[in-house]
């Protein structure tokens, strides 16, 4: 999304675009309401779809690389794929947990590898990619749409907005040291299925311990793109042979490829996303619908 752009500015507009967006998701009671959100959720199903294809197949890469298995034998994305379905019989307090407990060592390693490999300044060129940064931001916040509306329900808006800044200091703080660390590697890194751990690889004993780190990170993602597409049957009775059709057909979609589904499908998915979740913002902010009020007294009742 972002290589040979300039890092500082683009995470500065990133962080306040994400801000806003995670607060938004978070906190509005009137999203999954909205026409536009009733109109456009086939199109949320299948992103989520490809995303999760996408996830499946990053792992399968992985598998690639790590053991030299053949990506065509789908082990490591049908291992993930299993524990992702037991996760989700759990809900959103399954994924919050996962969460917790991978987040914090996945932000470790990601800050160690690229620090040591070496942060290029600004890095890249003295320009910034406005239609790259909205897909990008998109892409994670339609997608996640669902898991972050039903994450935020019943909370105070001070410990959603304090959510959102926070999470956006720390994702942004992470492209900065990526995007740096990537562009100073060169083009070699930059354009290999997975460009952090090519970075890893040229760090004393870091590959292994970080391979397992974005195995974390593609796990997490896995999860929140399953998600709304494991709760869409909630028939007893058909549920299980949905989930299991849903599995068979994420893998079948995983085939295309890591590289071929991030550079040219998630760019798509990320700016009709962008799109959408503003119209929904507009529309249930800016023009919501009041409440009439009456204009003449009641009318006393006669007994």
């Amino acid at each position: 999304f972002f290589y040979v752009r300039d890092a500082f500015v683009t995470v500065v507009i990133l962080f306040a675009i994400f801000t806003l967006a995670f607060f938004f998701v978070l906190k509005s009671s009137e999203l999954k309401k909205s026409p536009i959100f009733a109109l456009s959720k086939p199109v949320l199903l299948i992103s989520n779809l490809v995303i999760m294809s996408g996830m499946l197949s990053g792992l399968d890469s992985l598998q690639n690389q790590l053991f030299s298995l053949n990506a065509s034998y789908p082990v490591l994305s049908g291992a993930f794929l299993v524990l992702s379905n037991v996760v989700l019989v759990f809900g959103v307090k399954g994924v919050e947990r996962v969460n917790f407990i991978l987040v914090p060592v996945m932000i470790a390693f990601i800050a160690l590898v690229t620090l040591a490999s070496g942060v290029g300044g600004y890095g890249g060129s003295r320009n910034v990619s406005p239609i790259n940064m909205l897909s990008y931001c998109g892409l994670n916040v339609f997608t996640s749409v669902a898991l972050f509306n039903d994450a935020g329900r019943n909370k105070s808006a001070v410990t959603d907005f304090a959510a959102a800044a926070l999470s956006s200091a720390v994702l942004c703080a992470l492209i900065y040291l990526i995007l740096s660390s990537v562009t100073l590697a060169g083009r070699t890194v930059a354009y290999s299925d997975v460009p952090l751990l090519s970075l890893s690889q040229n760090v004393d004993r870091a590959s292994a311990p970080f391979a397992i780190c974005l195995i974390f990170g593609i796990f997490t993602t896995l999860l929140s793109s399953h998600y709304p597409l494991f709760y869409l049957v909630e028939n007893p009775r058909y549920k299980v042979a949905y989930r299991l059709l849903l599995s068979a057909a994420a893998l079948a979609v995983s085939r295309l490829g890591f590289y071929n589904i991030v550079s040219f499908v998630y760019p798509a998915i990320g700016l009709f996303g962008a799109l959408e979740i503003l119209f929904i913002a507009v529309s249930t902010t800016i023009f919501r619908r009041r409440r009439l009020t009456r204009t003449s007294p009641p009318q006393e009742r006669k007994v």
